[in-house]
């Protein structure tokens, strides 16, 4: 599974992917739970108030604290109902809401909001069993439905390009509120009312094409979840998950303490959660980050900060302003050919 062991990510001596992907994600939903510790309270106390004041801070949120809360309890209840209704064991779908949807989706929000790039968003992979290993004692029992259908909800709750489970994509709609000044509520009511009219289109689209054309002309990330042994072969013993997400649980621990202490140290823990993780791989990060670095070092030894800002920013921003709409276009006709080849 993805190059198994040939591969940096799951293959000796490395297995980047678990370093990354456990002991990362860990670390930084652990990192960001403990630094937002004083909020947490503080929001907490005022959802079990009595008194029906808003505070300050409320006033520009979607809904009350209360009501927040009451949402969160409420929907993980749901989706732990709604992976029992599927034929998974309550232990494993509670498994599955506290490792692949918390820490994961914690993880993938901080280091989306914080770099745009997909890193902890693609768990997938020997990975995504590490909460099922855990469930069941590293011994995993036959190919039941209950065994199936947590390998399917894991991969899929882990996979940031096959369903929008984090909040990630929520919270660039929210960024874009805050830059233009619109209002937070309207912005959540809209996005609400894009996920319920989008959804039963995008799954009966999906139904569609691959009862007409066969699972094999769709991306390749959906063709493979066609088949119901996926991820099996990827399966590496517990003791290594244990092992190797100990040590990037350390490593990423150990990289915040340092670079937030020491202005010279160069790593920071979601540079190595990016640089080790299979979509840091998959997509050639090392190269980009590498030819980014000579061209910042260069402009700013040449001319300094102030030609960086003045030309270094705009020349980058109309280059990714330039690739989207490359992409746009791209997307477009492909779409087009597919229906219509020409």
């Amino acid at each position: 599974g993805l190059c198994g062991c040939a591969s940096l990510t799951q293959g000796p001596p490395f297995y980047w992917g678990y370093m990354s992907t456990i002991g990362g994600t860990v670390a930084i939903a652990a990192m960001m739970v403990y630094n937002s510790k004083d909020y947490l309270r503080r929001t907490i106390k005022q959802a079990l108030s009595k008194k029906s004041e808003l505070l300050e801070e409320e006033k520009g949120e979607v809904v009350g604290y209360r009501h927040a809360y009451a949402i969160l309890v409420a929907g993980a209840i749901s989706v732990v109902l709604w992976l029992m209704s599927a034929g998974i064991d309550l232990l494993s779908a509670l498994f599955i809401l506290v490792f692949s949807i918390f820490i994961g989706g914690i993880a993938g929000f901080y280091t989306y909001s914080h770099t745009g790039f997909y890193a902890a968003n693609n768990l997938r992979g020997g990975h995504s069993w590490f909460p099922l290993l855990l469930r069941w004692g590293g011994n995993l029992p036959e190919l039941s439905p209950n065994l199936r259908m947590s390998d399917w909800t894991t991969q899929e709750f882990t996979n940031g390009n096959v369903l929008l489970v984090f909040p990630t994509p929520q919270m660039m709609a929210f960024k874009m509120a805050s830059l233009t000044g619109a209002n937070n509520r309207n912005t959540f009511l809209v996005c609400v009312a894009a996920i319920l009219v989008s959804t039963p289109i995008i799954v009966m689209t999906r139904i569609w094409i691959t009862q007409v054309y066969g699972a094999k002309v769709v991306w390749g990330g959906t063709s493979s979840f066609e088949n119901c042994c996926t991820g099996v072969q990827w399966i590496a013993p517990l003791p290594l998950f244990i092992e190797y997400g100990a040590a990037g649980f350390v490593v990423t621990f150990a990289f915040a303490i340092l670079h937030a202490r020491f202005v010279w140290f160069p790593f920071e823990p979601i540079g190595f959660l990016i640089a080790t993780s299979v979509a840091g791989n998959w997509y050639g990060v090392w190269f980009a980050f590498l030819i980014s670095w000579l061209l910042k070092t260069i402009v700013l030894r040449v001319g300094g900060s102030k030609i960086y800002e003045e030309y270094g920013v705009p020349v980058v921003g109309g280059f990714l302003a330039g690739d989207v709409i490359v992409i746009m276009i791209g997307s477009l006709v492909l779409t087009l050919r597919f229906f219509a080849p020409f």
